[in-house]
């Protein structure tokens, strides 16, 4: 399930740019440098399960090191800072407005119910590089897929015609060959 940055509920005034992010559908950014603003995505129509969640942005020189998310989930809660200059990997430099690929925020499976929702809150930009950055959240059902997909044009922070590795198919894979 794909929650988009136009749904996402915005607490002050954030700027629409309709050519970056996700399929270049657009990223939301704070149209105020000041910090506590907040983007939340919420998750009231899933079914209630365990769910791996990602996050995506578009990257550029401007953006901040340090996007605060915070997860509320059925037992607790996540926060995790993700540098938004960087790709998906967290390594790697990405090009101006370019597409993240999917960043794991969450390493464990987190049980998400109708309640549940994730919040990106704004830090301070008045030196006007630090922008945070809203676009696409993916939930993931934590589940074992009955479908594996080889894709021989696989790429670490690429779109992968949609699909999302979280699991080691190899293994699965030799273990059946075996």
């Amino acid at each position: 399930t794909i929650i988009d940055d136009d749904q996402a509920a915005y607490s002050t005034s954030w700027t629409d740019f309709a050519t970056q992010g996700y399929q270049n559908n657009g990223v939301h950014y704070p149209s105020s440098p000041s910090a506590g603003q907040t983007a939340i995505w919420t998750f009231d129509s899933i079914s209630l399960g365990d769910y791996f969640v990602y996050v995506s942005w578009s990257t550029h020189p401007n953006r901040t090191a340090t996007a605060p998310f915070k997860l509320t989930y059925d037992g607790g809660t996540l926060d995790k800072n993700v540098n938004q200059k960087k790709l998906a990997d967290q390594t790697t430099d990405g090009a101006s407005g370019q597409w993240s690929g999917w960043y794991l925020l969450t390493t464990i499976k987190v049980k998400l119910n109708t309640s549940s929702n994730l919040t990106l809150t704004t830090v301070d930009n008045t030196g006007g590089n630090d922008f945070v950055i809203a676009d696409e959240v993916l939930l993931v059902p934590a589940v074992s897929p009955n479908q594996v997909w080889v894709d021989k044009s696989f790429a670490q922070n690429g779109e992968n015609n949609g699909h999302i590795w979280n699991y080691d198919a190899f293994d699965v894979i030799q273990s059946a060959v075996n």
